[in-house]
C-alpha cells in the first residue's frame, strides 16, 4: 500500500505502552495537558493495543505478513471494528455530530480528538471516553 509506514507487533505494543503510559501520567497531572489531548493519547493507545492483541491471537508478527482481512484491519482507525474481532464484546459506540454537521463514526473518532472539534453530544462522547477507559485498561494487562 503506498504511503503507509510500517509497524509490527512489537511496534504496536510498545505504542500501547507508551501512549498509555502518558494518558495515565496525564491525568495525575492534569493542569498540564488539556482534556482533548488525554482523550487522543487514549484513542491511539486503545487502537494500538487492539491492534497488538489482533496479531498475537493470529501469530503474526508483520502486518505485511497479515495478508486479506488482518491486513485491514491492521490498517483502520475503527476501534469498534477491531473489538469484534477480540474476546472484548459488548461496547457500543454510537455516531454523534460535530459542530460543522459532520457524523463521527468510532472509525474517526481520533479526528475530533485530533483536531479538537466539538460537539454537543457530551453524553455521546463521555460514553465512548468511558469505555475507551476500560478497554485500556483491560489491555494494559494483555499487551
Amino acid at each position: 500500500m503506498a504511503g503507509t509506514i510500517k509497524a509490527d507487533q512489537r511496534d504496536f505494543r510498545a505504542s500501547f505502552q507508551k501512549h498509555y503510559h502518558t494518558y495515565v501520567n496525564s491525568i495525575e497531572d492534569s493542569n498540564k495537558t488539556s482534556e482533548i489531548s488525554r482523550i487522543l493519547m487514549l484513542v491511539y493507545c486503545v487502537e494500538s493495543g487492539l491492534k497488538c492483541m489482533l496479531m498475537k491471537k493470529a501469530r503474526v508478527f508483520s502486518v505485511d505478513k497479515a495478508g486479506g482481512e488482518l491486513e485491514g484491519l491492521l490498517r483502520t482507525h475503527d476501534f469498534e471494528l477491531l473489538l469484534t474481532r477480540l474476546p472484548k464484546a459488548g461496547y457500543r459506540f454510537p455516531p454523534f455530530t460535530t459542530k460543522h454537521g459532520d457524523t463521527v463514526m468510532p472509525k474517526k473518532y481520533h479526528q475530533i480528538c485530533r483536531y479538537a472539534i466539538p460537539s454537543e453530544a457530551t453524553d455521546i462522547i463521555k460514553q465512548y471516553n468511558n469505555q475507551l477507559k476500560a478497554i485500556a485498561e483491560w489491555l494494559s494487562e494483555k499487551v
